[in-house]
């Protein structure tokens, strides 16, 4: 009778014993994947970055060998010193200087000017200004726009204080804001921080589009952060500092 006993609960034990060790290799194998984490890849406004999970996460040499590719494959990308969007081996073909995002010093950079104005960036341009004066014209005949025409007021008699030729006192006088099509009573027309004359002087971004490149950064918040108001990489150090 003891013997049958101790057998019964030899069984009980042992029963016992492989539910508890299941369990634990259940709860091992839960607790590893949710410490799994993928390594991915975000975009900023300087190009791709690797995005690094935060957490208990343990390293395996899986991890490890992902994290080192994608930082290669970030390496490999073409190199820019001067940050002004076109590549070190672009500009020694092009004639440029490759630590200097404005090689000829006349307020557009480098990649502007072979990108955009499609310009030879090693000699100065004159009449910057007419230019994009000329260029927004074209751009207003061309698109309808339900913007009022800004207007001058007359004076009624000798007493009355003349209107101001740059009333928003951004730089630009009443005259040059009709022909741009910007508000002669503000000096920031399309709020994006920057005021209609450094847009058309300075970064000759639009005085009429907050974000002129599209890239849901507005121009004045891509320059205090050092970056391309115009497309990608960053600013010209002569054209983009505030």
């Amino acid at each position: 009778m003891e013997r049958k006993q101790l057998i019964i609960i030899g069984s009980v034990v042992g029963s016992i014993a492989v539910v508890a060790l299941v369990a634990l290799i259940i709860m091992l194998r839960i607790r590893a994947t949710a410490d799994l984490q993928p390594i991915t890849t975000v975009n900023t406004p300087a190009g791709p970055a690797v995005q690094v999970p935060v957490g208990n996460t343990q390293t395996t040499p899986e991890r490890e060998r992902l994290a080192a590719q994608e930082l290669d494959m970030l390496a490999a990308r073409p190199k820019d010193t001067d940050g002004d969007g076109l590549s070190d081996d672009e500009e020694v073909q092009l004639g440029t200087n490759i630590n200097d995002g404005d090689t000829d010093d006349d307020g557009s950079s480098d990649w502007e000017e072979v990108k955009t104005l499609k310009t030879d960036p090693t000699k100065p341009d004159t009449g910057v200004l007419e230019k994009r004066i000329a260029d927004q014209k074209q751009r207003l005949s061309t698109v309808s726009s339900t913007r009022p025409e800004p207007t001058v007021t007359t004076p009624v008699a000798p007493t009355t204080p003349t209107a101001s030729p740059d009333a928003d006192a951004d730089g630009l006088t009443a005259e040059q804001e009709a022909n741009l099509g910007t508000d002669p009573n503000n000096a920031d027309t399309d709020g994006d921080g920057l005021t209609d004359r450094q847009e058309v002087e300075t970064y000759k971004t639009d005085p009429l589009k907050a974000d002129s490149d599209n890239d849901t950064f507005k121009d004045g918040a891509e320059v205090q952060a050092g970056y391309n108001p115009l497309g990608p990489g960053k600013c010209a150090r002569t054209t983009c500092i505030p």
